[in-house]
């Protein structure tokens, strides 16, 4: 498959504008594996997502609306060794006594950003250097 993660926008946030019938899905396609997608046409993108949503989800209808936003480099791909490069980040930073956050240091989701930033405003807020 080409998708790497689906968001089901109409269950996630209430003002997703999908009328009460329907259910608005966001497909992402892409990434590391799969760069090449963004030579393909927009058309044939759109038409890889329905199919592949029909055999993952079981999806059996034609989207009534479709739209395709291109971001090549929207979400950070971590590499092996991640985790132990953002705990030697965090260790030096506190040896220096600063705080360090950012969008993609200890997760990508929305989630954890704002995790990440409540964390990161106590921590100032106290004069508590990074972990």
């Amino acid at each position: 498959y080409k998708t790497i993660g689906v968001l089901f926008m109409s269950s996630i946030f209430d003002t997703s504008q999908a009328p009460s019938d329907e259910v608005l899905l966001r497909v992402m396609m892409g990434g590391p594996n799969d760069p090449d997608i963004h030579a393909l046409d927009d058309a044939t993108i759109l038409d890889v997502a329905h199919r592949e949503m029909m055999a993952i989800l079981g999806v059996r209808c034609a989207p009534t609306l479709s739209h395709l936003q291109r971001w090549p480099l929207a979400i950070a791909q971590y590499t092996v060794g991640h985790l132990a490069r953002a705990r030697e980040l965090d260790a030096r930073a506190a040896t220096l006594h600063l705080s360090i956050g950012g969008t993609a240091l200890h997760g990508v989701g929305v989630n954890d950003v704002l995790r990440e930033g409540a964390l990161l405003a106590e921590r100032i807020a106290n004069g508590i250097a990074s972990p």
